[in-house]
C-alpha cells in the first residue's frame, strides 16, 4: 500500500465509502489515541451549489469520512469551513443550504462556520495579515476534504487551494490580491494530516462556480498535498508545472525530484481531458496580481461597498464575468420528497447518490428515515420519476442551470452500468 498517494474508482455511494473505509483504515495509525482529541474535516463549501454541480464536496464523501470516524469511537468531530466572502458578506448560511446542519444532527458530530469562528492573526509577508480560524491550528487531527475542479485563476482546485476557506471573511480578498503566492504562504503555516480529494464529480471550464459539472468518478487520498495535486493535475489532464502552485513550489524546491518520480509512478485509466478555464480580457485584467489589490481596496470601501452589493450591479458583474456566483435570498422549504411510480422504471441510480445510503426509490417519502432533502436523488433521476413538494427557493437556480446538464452526464455514465448490473443478478 502506497501511504502517500491511493487513486480509487468510485461508481455509487458504495464505492465512495468502501474506498475511504480502505484508505483510512490503511492510515489508522495516524489518528489520534484519544477518542476525545479534536478532529476537523475542512470540505470545499465555497457556496450553496451542490457537489453534482462540480462545485462543493461530495456529501457522500463527508458522510463515509464521519461514519469511520465514528465506528472508531471518536466523539469530538467538526466539520468547519468558511464560504466564499460573497456569501459571508450576504449572511448566507452555505452549511444549512447544503444539509451539513442535518447530517451533524444524525451523526451527533459538530458543524462550524470558519468566517466567523475565533482566529488567529496570521502573517502573509509584508504588512499583511490575515484572520485564520483558530481551529485549524489547534486540532489534533486535520482531515482537507477538497473538491477537485478547474478554477480560472489557480488553473485547478485541489488540497492547496482548498485551505483558503480557512481564511475568515473579507481577508480572503486580500488573499486573492497574490492569490498564488499566498496559497503556498498559508499551506506552509496550517499542515492537515490528510487529504481525501473528492474526484467523483469535478468542474470543468471556468471553475470555480461558473464551469459544468463532468464525471471523473475519482477519490485521490494522500498524507502530502503537494504529490496529491500533482496527481491530480494529471487527472484532469495537465502537466503539474501547468498549475502555477505547483510550478512555483517547484522554483521554490518545496517540489523535489522524488515528488515528480513518484508522481509519474502513479498510473490510472481515470484520467480525463478537461475543459480549460477561459478568462476575458476584462477578467484578466481585474485579476491581474498586479492590479487586483487596488480593485479589491475600492470594492471593499465603506463607499462602493453598498453599490458593488445591489442586486443591479451584482447582475452586471455576473454577466461580465467579473463574479461567478448568484446570490439568491430566498431559503428552500421542502415538504415532502416523493416518487412517481408510474415514471419510475427502478434504474436504482438515485441510491447510488444518497449519501445516507437508503435503499432508494423505496424510502423516499419517509419522513422517519434518514433523508437529509439534499436532492442529489431528485438531481440526478434520468426520468424525473423524484418529485420535490414545497418553495425549492436559491435550488431553483441550480435546476435552471444544471438540471439538464447533471441528468443527461449521469444517464450516459450511469445507464449502462446498471443495466449490465441487472443482467448479471438476474443470471
Amino acid at each position: 500500500m502506497n501511504r502517500d498517494v491511493s487513486v480509487f474508482e468510485c461508481k455509487n455511494v458504495d464505492d465512495v465509502r468502501n474506498s475511504i473505509q480502505k484508505a483510512l483504515q490503511d492510515r489508522v495509525d495516524l489518528l489520534p489515541i484519544s477518542r476525545d482529541s479534536l478532529i476537523l474535516l475542512k470540505p470545499n463549501l465555497n457556496s450553496d451549489m451542490n457537489a453534482l454541480t462540480g462545485n462543493t464536496t461530495d456529501l457522500r464523501v463527508i458522510v463515509s469520512v464521519v461514519s469511520f470516524l465514528k465506528r472508531k469511537g471518536y466523539r469530538n468531530i467538526v466539520i468547519g469551513d468558511g464560504t466564499s466572502s460573497g456569501f459571508y458578506r450576504n449572511s448566507m448560511n452555505v452549511i444549512s443550504r447544503l444539509k451539513l446542519d442535518k447530517i451533524a444532527k444524525k451523526f451527533e458530530v459538530r458543524t462550524l462556520d470558519l468566517n466567523h469562528a475565533p482566529y488567529k492573526e496570521v502573517d502573509f509577508g509584508g504588512e499583511f495579515k490575515a484572520k485564520v480560524a483558530e481551529i485549524c491550528f489547534d486540532c489534533d487531527f486535520f482531515i482537507n476534504l477538497p473538491k477537485l475542479k478547474m478554477h480560472f485563476e489557480a488553473q485547478i482546485s485541489a488540497c492547496l487551494k482548498n485551505l483558503i476557506g480557512c481564511v475568515r471573511g473579507l481577508d480572503k480578498q486580500k488573499v486573492h490580491d497574490d492569490l498564488i503566492k499566498n496559497i503556498l504562504r498559508l499551506n506552509a503555516k496550517i499542515r492537515p494530516d490528510l487529504h481525501i480529494v473528492d474526484g467523483l464529480i469535478a468542474m470543468e471550464g471556468t471553475g470555480p462556480s461558473a464551469g459544468t459539472p463532468t464525471y471523473l468518478g475519482s477519490i485521490v487520498v494522500g498524507l502530502d498535498p503537494y504529490l496529491v495535486d500533482m496527481i491530480c493535475a494529471k487527472l484532469v489532464g495537465l502537466k503539474y508545472y501547468d498549475v502555477p502552485c505547483l510550478k512555483l513550489a517547484e522554483q521554490m524546491g518545496i517540489i523535489t525530484d522524488e515528488h515528480v518520480q513518484r508522481a509519474n509512478a502513479v498510473q490510472t485509466h481515470l484520467k480525463k481531458e478537461l475543459l480549460r478555464p477561459e478568462k476575458s480580457w476584462l477578467v484578466a485584467l481585474a485579476y491581474h496580481p498586479k492590479l487586483r489589490k487596488y480593485f479589491t481596496s475600492i470594492r471593499l470601501s465603506p463607499l462602493f461597498d453598498p453599490i458593488f452589493s445591489a442586486d443591479l450591479a451584482s447582475k452586471i458583474f455576473l454577466s461580465l464575468g467579473l463574479r461567478q456566483d448568484v446570490f439568491t435570498e430566498e431559503e428552500d422549504k421542502i415538504k415532502e420528497i416523493y416518487v412517481d411510480q408510474e415514471i419510475c422504471d427502478r434504474c436504482m441510480i438515485c441510491g447510488d447518490f444518497c449519501p445516507m445510503n437508503l435503499n432508494l426509490p423505496d424510502m423516499i417519502g419517509f419522513e422517519e428515515h434518514d433523508c437529509v432533502q439534499c436532492l442529489y436523488c431528485f438531481f440526478t433521476c434520468p426520468k424525473k420519476a423524484i418529485k420535490v413538494k414545497g418553495n425549492l427557493g436559491f435550488i431553483s437556480e441550480q435546476i435552471r442551470k444544471y438540471d439538464k446538464i447533471t441528468r443527461k452526464m449521469v444517464k450516459s455514465v450511469y445507464r449502462e452500468n446498471h443495466f449490465a448490473k441487472r443482467a448479471n443478478q438476474q443470471n
